[in-house]
């Protein structure tokens, strides 16, 4: 993993320079955990890689600075270890373990989370697709709504404390992770100890993102990180928070005396569901009665959001992507200065009783930052009159992209992705031109990757990644003019516009070695019988049935495969162990679709799994039949580093037989069938466990609180 802060359990933006020695990898702490990198640092002190020999797996760790072991530090430390020891969701990041590093450093031992943080990809981007959005705040709803029930009130949400595991994806349960419960308070415990500890003077939170009550100084409760989640959720669509000062003080004081604007106004423009305007407005209502008293509302709301008609709202056009992309610039500005703002914790004595002197200190900053970007020699208002002028030059883009906005949402009159050459200093540059947003492109395998939007540049010999968002992938022409290019893998979007038609292109593209139709309505598969470099398909959740696998040149070669329903699943698997040439199978025995043939997985299918002996990943889902003996039976797969078990009857019965797995990394089930208690025992025997909220839990939660939704949501087979 690289030494990069946003792979660990807190965001670099949280990170100051100033900081106490740092230890040296291989320092060993508490006689268990071995340092392998810095990941990141704060003002508080600084986050490790650490490895733990007997367990073979790596967590994070973070460490109290010596210089800052005060008495208070270190109880406020020890209460930060109590309150997030008491919370174990897949939406929340899990502590391990807490004690002292020599006679007086306080450590804290969590989950190694490697992923992006929310900031960072904001940063990156500006804003993010509607829909992507409120698929990542329904996630970080069940988790923050699982704190609040155990009595636990964060008080410092913001994109800085969140994680996507992949943020290319649309957020999959437990992709999504909630980190830093540092300031996080027990609302029945607001006597005693904590209140001790917060009645130093301190305003916890980020100016940003914090509640009216939080500026006030007032009691917070619940309903204090729903309008924090809020100001999140409106940063992620329109590229900046409701509101914005240029000191932390102003911000907080706009909070306190103006109303947020809505998502059209904050967004130049941009039209978004009414529903999710509704949505962000009852969360940034200033007085906490007038928000929703709790996150099952807002689940429902958004879930009605996501299920609603988005066929106008949806589609991220190339005259919106335009803008979001300038826009982006100017933002990502704006957060720069807003860090230089805030570094977590807000206290009084910097903030209130010498406000001249963290005027003076932030100027400074923003000056170097001016600096940096315009010349050594550039004064404060120069600098202000460019950014003035950068501004109104954004302004006024965003209203020209207006006049053409209706020719290029019409996708056919629009022209589609094609490739320029260009001379350059040395011979000529090759450049693939998208003229509106299609997804995100990846050119050899660069990570996270980037919008496929305007001109990009293209290497000789590259290998491409390209993710379509669902309303070019349902275009059969889209990729007519990049046929001769080298695909390393095309991925359409999954929604039901994808069909067999939609593909046919994909017979004039030979050089593709994977393919993901997932969730699409593909019935076959004949564009790509004749590929000859195939090496992954992923058809699950299709209407493709195993007669047009069996069609396929590469079958034999395929290095991974994800499919079903479909019938017939033991003939597939009989050739494939016949073979024997495949690293990784996930499927699903049983219908998810209205027209998809499903069967149970069969004993002798069991026998056949268990002859494919090259397999590295296994994945089974919607399985009730695969039980603890059939899992049993596959512990002749020694090469196996990860196993998938979604909603199957692998009951705790099993946890010794995981053990016989000699290579095995990873885990994953849902809860079904596994009590907290026994998944902290399957957690000693495997080096990295994932846990998935399961279907059921949704459906009881709506079904309980929300009755209509669940009873519409009955027949959709997302749910």
């Amino acid at each position: 993993m690289p030494n990069d802060p946003d792979n660990a359990a807190s965001d670099p933006a949280n990170f100051s320079s100033a900081a106490g020695a740092e230890l040296s990898p291989g320092t060993i702490i508490n006689d268990t955990y071995k340092v392998v990198s810095l990941v990141g640092r704060g003002g508080m002190g600084a986050v490790y890689r650490v490895h733990q020999e007997a367990l073979g797996k790596d967590f994070a760790i973070k460490v109290l600075d010596l210089q800052q072991t005060t008495d208070i530090a270190v109880r406020r430390f020890q209460q930060e270890a109590r309150t997030a020891s008491q919370l174990q969701h897949p939406n929340l990041v899990e502590v391990h373990d807490f004690g002292m590093f020599g006679d007086d450093q306080p450590f804290l031992v969590m989950d190694l989370v490697e992923g992006v943080s929310l900031s960072e990809i904001l940063k990156k981007k500006g804003s993010l697709p509607f829909e992507f959005v409120v698929g990542m705040c329904i996630q970080i709803c069940f988790g923050l709504m699982y704190a609040h029930e155990k009595g636990v009130v964060h008080r410092d949400i913001k994109p800085g404390n969140i994680m996507l595991l992949h943020p290319d994806e649309q957020s999959r349960e437990g992709t999504v992770k909630i980190v830093d419960f540092g300031i996080a308070k027990l609302v029945q415990s607001e006597s005693g100890e904590i209140q001790t500890l917060t009645k130093t003077g301190e305003i916890f939170g980020s100016p940003l993102y914090m509640s009216p009550e939080q500026c006030k100084g007032d009691p917070v409760d619940k309903r204090s990180d729903i309008y924090s989640l809020g100001c999140v959720i409106f940063e992620c669509l329109t590229g900046s928070p409701p509101f914005f000062g240029d000191t932390a003080m102003s911000t907080m004081m706009k909070r306190l005396s103006e109303p947020p604007v809505s998502l059209k106004e904050g967004s130049f423009g941009r039209d978004f569901p009414q529903g999710l305007e509704s949505v962000v407005r009852k969360m940034l209502a200033l007085e906490p009665n007038d928000r929703y008293q709790d996150l099952g509302a807002v689940i429902k709301d958004l879930i009605a959001v996501q299920r609603s008609d988005s066929s106008t709202t949806s589609i991220e056009t190339a005259g919106e992507a335009d803008r979001r992309d300038r826009r982006g610039e100017f933002v990502v500005m704006l957060v720069v200065l807003a860090l230089l703002c805030v570094v977590g914790t807000l206290t009084v004595d910097a903030y209130v009783i010498f406000p001249e002197r963290a005027k003076e200190e932030l100027a400074q900053q923003k000056l170097a930052e001016d600096r940096a970007k315009y010349g050594e020699k550039i004064s404060p208002a120069e600098a202000n009159a460019k950014q003035a002028a950068e501004k109104k030059a954004l302004i006024d883009d965003a209203e020209k992209a207006k006049l053409s906005l209706q020719k290029i949402l019409n996708y056919q009159d629009a022209q589609y992705p094609y490739l320029v050459t260009e001379k350059a200093p040395k011979g000529t540059k090759e450049f693939i031109v998208f003229p509106f947003d299609v997804g995100v492109i990846s050119i050899n395998f660069e990570y996270p990757g980037r919008r496929a939007f305007q001109k990009i540049e293209l290497p000789p010999n590259s290998s491409i990644v390209l993710r379509l968002d669902k309303e070019p992938s349902t275009h059969p022409n889209l990729l007519k003019n990049l046929t001769h290019l080298h695909f390393a893998s095309i991925e359409y979007g999954s929604t039901a516009g994808v069909n067999s038609k939609t593909i046919e292109i994909l017979e004039f593209i030979p050089y593709l070695s994977a393919l993901k139709l997932e969730g699409s309505e593909v019935d076959s598969l004949k564009p790509i019988y004749k590929n000859t470099v195939l090496n992954g398909l992923e058809v699950m959740n299709t209407l493709v049935p195993v007669a047009e696998l069996l069609k396929l040149q590469r079958l034999k070669h395929l290095q991974y495969l994800t499919f079903g329903p479909a019938e017939n699943t033991t003939v597939l698997l009989r050739e494939l162990a016949r073979h024997n040439t495949i690293g990784r199978v996930h499927f699903k025995p049983s219908a998810a679709k209205k027209n998809a043939k499903g069967e149970y997985l069969k004993q002798f299918d069991v026998a056949t799994l268990a002859k494919l002996t090259n397999l590295q990943g296994l994945g089974i889902e919607s399985a009730l039949t695969f039980t603890d003996e059939d899992l049993e039976q596959l512990t002749t797969l020694k090469k196996l580093r990860a196993i998938v078990l979604r909603n199957t009857g692998v009951t705790p019965k099993s946890i010794n037989t995981f053990k016989k797995f000699p290579h095995l990394e990873l885990v994953r089930v849902s809860r079904d069938n596994w009590p907290e208690a026994d998944l902290a025992k399957l957690r000693k025997v495997v080096k990295k466990l994932e846990v998935s909220g399961s279907r059921q839990d949704m459906r009881d939660f709506l079904n309980r609180d929300f009755p209509d939704l669940g009873r519409q949501l009955q027949t959709d087979p997302r749910f």
